[in-house]
């Protein structure tokens, strides 16, 4: 079901950041929001970014988790289900700075969706020629791809199952060591590392958009000496957000017994292995992805564009999507994060972050209320600034004095009320045992 956006947001926000002598000036409306969603809906929602200054900037936006879901529990009473035979998600990867890498597979709730790419279908796509123990090359992409800050354009592809994306990195090596490994190839990816010869039987092939993907994929490949009893299909996948992606088709006569799983750093320092010689961790319609937190972002909330250029003194329009297919009841929380970047030299960037809130079948309630001064004969106070404490949600008061925030998770919240001249002011709110929406009007002081 597909329907306009309940979710009402109203909201004006001008972010102000020197850190050159450009002033630099970006409206984003709205700041955040929150909605309420029964199962298998979707809903879309606008969110306006202008540049209110006399130069360029372009923006990039990536969803993230909160904090409070680093840990077993998202911090709202939702379950998050995690594979047992898999690491903690704090073990994922020996670099867990600013950085870091980490992987997740399709057993979990935030993981992967599995798609196969059939890229042997597709115009454009390569056979290659290979042969037993061999490397590729530098197989071009036509885009940068950045891998722990590294850009890089191209990627070398071994029979044996792995890849690198260092050009030099020609090795042929049938076993590579676990990751992470100082020793070449670096930036490697063990996709499904072991003995194989595609000489008498399957095929590799490498496929490209020059734009934002590019894949290959290791097609019915039999092991040494085993090429009817032992076969595997399987693929790795590059987008240019950052984000690496293995898939798994048919496994034939073998469960990963003898394969090695992993990724590392350009350096091999830092990386993970995700199975090394471990029965039964592969099978058909397996995905594992890899990138840095913010690479991942909650399925159930997508922003198109995500990326772009915003002229002098004009605006877009990104459309967000919000989808409960397949959800569980319960209250979800996603951060929204605004790369922004003004000038041709990277001199000036900042992030903005806000909160999209989704309530499943779950209770909510409003808030809503007049902001007024009871020094000048109660007259409405405009531009108030209006902030909820347990998420990234702001609202100022329109001509009226009024604010409003809708379809709130039913919990207690502090409101925080400030301006300019008026002394800030702290009310609590919570629903009542019948769940009803909440009038709060406020009356505030000066500060002097």
């Amino acid at each position: 079901m597909k329907h306009i956006s309940r979710l009402i947001l109203a909201f004006l926000i001008i972010l102000v950041m020197v850190v050159s002598p450009v002033l630099s000036e970006v409206i984003i409306s709205p700041h955040g929001g929150s909605v309420s969603m029964d199962n298998n809906e979707e809903v879309t929602t606008d969110v306006t970014l202008t540049n209110a200054d006399d130069q360029g900037v372009s923006f990039k936006i990536f969803m993230r988790d909160p904090p409070e879901e680093e840990d077993e529990r998202d911090g709202f009473g939702r379950d998050v289900d995690r594979n047992q035979d898999a690491p903690n998600r704090d073990r994922r990867g020996n670099d867990r700075q600013e950085d870091g890498y980490e992987w997740r597979d399709n057993e979990e709730d935030d993981g992967p969706e599995f798609e196969w790419l059939d890229i042997e279908d597709w115009d454009g796509a390569r056979r290659l020629q290979p042969e037993d123990d061999w490397n590729s090359g530098p197989l071009a992409f036509e885009f940068d791809f950045i891998w722990y800050g590294t850009r890089y354009n191209s990627v070398n592809a071994c029979s044996n199952g792995w890849a690198s994306l260092n050009p030099n990195n020609r090795e042929r090596t049938i076993n590579l060591p676990r990751p992470p490994n100082a020793n070449a190839p670096n930036s490697a990816f063990l996709v499904n590392n072991f003995d194989l010869d595609p000489r008498q039987r399957g095929s590799i092939w490498f496929y490209t958009n020059e734009e934002d993907i590019a894949v290959v994929s290791w097609i019915d490949i039999p092991r040494y000496n085993n090429n009817q009893n032992n076969r595997s299909t399987f693929q790795i996948i590059f987008y240019a957000s950052g984000l690496v992606k293995f898939q798994y088709g048919p496994i034939v006569g073998h469960n990963g017994g003898e394969s090695g799983v992993g990724f590392e750093s350009p350096n091999g320092q830092v990386g993970a292995t995700i199975a090394f010689d471990e029965g039964g961790r592969l099978e058909e319609g397996l995905a594992i992805a890899i990138g840095t937190e913010e690479m991942f972002g909650p399925a159930w909330l997508a922003a198109e564009p995500d990326e772009g250029e915003i002229s002098a003194n004009e605006s877009t329009d990104i459309e967000l999507t919000i989808n409960t297919e397949d959800m569980e009841d319960g209250i979800y929380e996603s951060r929204v994060v605004f790369e922004l970047t003004a000038g041709d030299d990277e001199a000036e960037q900042w992030y903005v972050e806000t909160s999209v809130v989704l309530s499943v079948n779950s209770p909510t309630f409003s808030v809503t209320g007049v902001v007024t001064d009871p020094a000048q004969e109660d007259a409405e106070v405009t531009d108030v600034q209006v902030d909820v404490d347990s998420y990234l949600i702001t609202r100022f008061t329109d001509e009226e004095g009024a604010y409003a925030f809708t379809d709130l998770p039913s919990q207690e919240y502090e409101l925080t009320f400030s301006a300019e001249d008026y002394l800030p002011t702290v009310r609590a709110v919570e629903p009542d045992e019948e769940g009803g929406d909440i009038e709060l009007d406020i009356a505030l002081l000066h500060s002097e």
